[in-house]
């Protein structure tokens, strides 16, 4: 069976949920793919207050078809790639975790052993003397992408509204990302390089420093 066909399946048993969701308690189900469930509290701190009825029930259909369609995708790269592959994505998962963690754990400590009147000059210097203490394995970076069919009916407002990235923006590109083959909107955080770029592999890094 093709994904298009169970994302089709899944979208009949996901209706009812959509309709429903503002009526059911945080911890009722919205999708249902085997024995895995996708709950409203998966969303809620994304969840934008600020939109009607019946936008709230758009995005929260979007949300669930991004779910239904990476929870396929999971399932049959496990069974599609080889045990080499899958190896070695997991130990760049591994690799990511840790590093992400030694950084966010060696920050949190030097902002707590820190005085909040130290001045910038002097975090600066600290740095500078520490450098070894901050080094990572692997190199990290922020970034956003999406990919998009180039005869895209709006895709002269999608890229404005990419490259301008307000709150806006971010809700209506989330609104309409059903329409992108792939992307990763999450900039705020670091992400181990290879990562990135393996999502990307028709570009080079020379390509993405000139978007």
């Amino acid at each position: 069976m093709k994904i298009k066909n169970l994302i089709f399946i899944v979208f009949f048993s996901i209706l009812l949920s959509c309709c429903q969701y503002f009526k059911a308690k945080p911890v009722s189900s919205l999708a249902r793919i085997q024995d895995d469930y996708f709950y409203f509290d998966d969303i809620k701190d994304v969840f934008s207050k600020n939109l009607s009825k019946e936008d709230s029930i758009i995005y929260v259909k979007n949300q669930i078809f991004k779910w239904a369609k990476n929870h396929i995708l999971y399932d049959k790269a496990l069974i599609n790639l080889d045990k080499d592959e899958q190896s070695k994505l997991l130990e760049l998962v591994q690799s990511y975790e840790n590093d992400l963690f030694s950084h966010y754990y060696k920050e949190k400590m030097v902002k707590a052993l820190m005085d909040t009147l130290i001045l910038d000059d002097e975090i600066k210097k600290y740095h500078n003397l520490n450098k070894s203490n901050f080094k990572l394995n692997q190199d990290l970076i922020k970034g956003r992408y999406l990919k998009i069919k180039a005869d895209n009916y709006n895709i002269k407002d999608v890229v404005k509204r990419f490259r301008r990235f307000n709150i806006d923006d971010m809700e209506f590109l989330d609104s309409i990302s059903l329409q992108f083959a792939s992307y990763y909107f999450n900039d705020s955080v670091w992400i181990n390089k290879n990562v990135f770029f393996n999502k990307l592999p028709e570009l080079n890094e020379e390509d993405m420093t000139m978007v």
